[in-house]
Formats: structure tokens, sequence, C-alpha cells
């Protein structure tokens, strides 16, 4: 709980052209003691969330699980975060966000990070989502111009974020760096 895994989901487009579709696969929500009775194809419940789901990250406790959505559309790209109500399958918030590559849960269920690209600023930054407002609280960049966040994990006492990018201005082709972001401060203390 509270990793990233690749969604066991499918996309469908609805009329819209932009109608993602998420499918909660039982082995994600077994992880949470949630899935008891499974049906045989192990899918417990599909749910629209408007966008292509990608990562998910599912809360200590299994009521949430945090999803990233992405579109991608000629003029650019669209990104959020889904949050699903997992006692019920339902969608409780969909926040926006640059174009995610990851998601992990503070091990005390109090913050979410995202990293993503913010295409405004040029740069990879971390969104943190309040899960108690279910907000984005805070923007924190983690890379030059051009770079791009691949990666994210998070140390098993929370304390510390640990971020990958590539192709920031000025470093060498097919070179990047990790970020070390301290949770409490919100600051960059290695990289």
């Amino acid at each position: 709980p509270g990793r990233a895994q690749r969604s066991g989901s499918t996309s469908t487009s609805g009329g819209d052209g932009c109608s993602g579709v998420l499918s909660i696969v039982s082995r994600l929500l077994a992880q949470t003691g949630k899935g008891t009775a499974m049906p045989a194809n192990g899918v417990l419940a599909t749910m629209p969330v408007g966008m292509e789901p990608v990562w998910i990250a599912i809360s200590a406790d299994g009521n949430r699980a945090y999803v990233t959505l992405e579109e991608i559309r000629s003029d650019g790209v669209l990104g959020g975060v889904a949050v699903i109500d997992t006692s019920t399958n339902t969608v409780a918030a969909t926040m926006t966000v640059g174009q995610p590559s990851g998601v992990v849960i503070a091990p005390d269920g109090r913050h979410a990070y995202v990293p993503n690209w913010d295409s405004d600023r040029g740069r990879g930054v971390v969104s943190v989502i309040d899960t108690e407002t279910v907000t984005v609280a805070d923007i924190i960049t983690v890379s030059g111009l051009g770079g791009g966040p691949k990666g994210v994990a998070i140390t098993p006492n929370g304390r510390h974020v640990y971020v990958a990018t590539d192709n920031e201005a000025g470093m060498p082709e097919g070179q990047g760096k990790v970020s070390v972001i301290d949770t409490d401060t919100k600051a960059i203390t290695a990289q």
C-alpha cells in the first residue's frame, strides 16, 4: 500500500474522445483487505474517471485509491489525479496537475506526492496533495528547464521523497538526476 503501480485498468474513449474508464482490479484491493468476494474475472468495479488512468497508489488504511490521469491532445497533455473512495468505488474528487509520472502516499496517509511535467514552467515538479482537504497543497520544483520526472518513491518512515528526472537543459544527453525532498520542509536536500 502507498506505492504506485501501473493501473490494471482498461481505458476506453467515450463520444468526447477523452473519457477514461478505471477497473479496480482485485489484486490491488486484496492488498488492503477490501477484496474478499472476488468475481471470476477479478474486476470488482468499473468507473469513469474522465481521462486515461496511468498510476495507482492505495492508502495504507485502504479507504482511498489515488489514480493519476492523462490525456494527450494536439495542443499538449492534460494531467490529473482522481481520488477513489474504495468503500463505494466512486470518484470522490479530481485535481488538475501536469503530466504525471507516478504517485506515492506518505505512510501516515496525510499527503500524496505526484511528480509531473509542468508545461507552464517548463520543468518537472512534485504536486503535494493534502489527503484531508483533497487539494494540491504545495508544488515543489525538482528539475531545471526541460527536465521531466520519471519516477518517485517514499521512504518507509515518510521523511523523504525521491524523484528521478531526465533531459534537463545543460546535462549530457541520456543523463538525469535524483532529487531528495524533505517532506517536513518541502525542500530539496540532495540532487
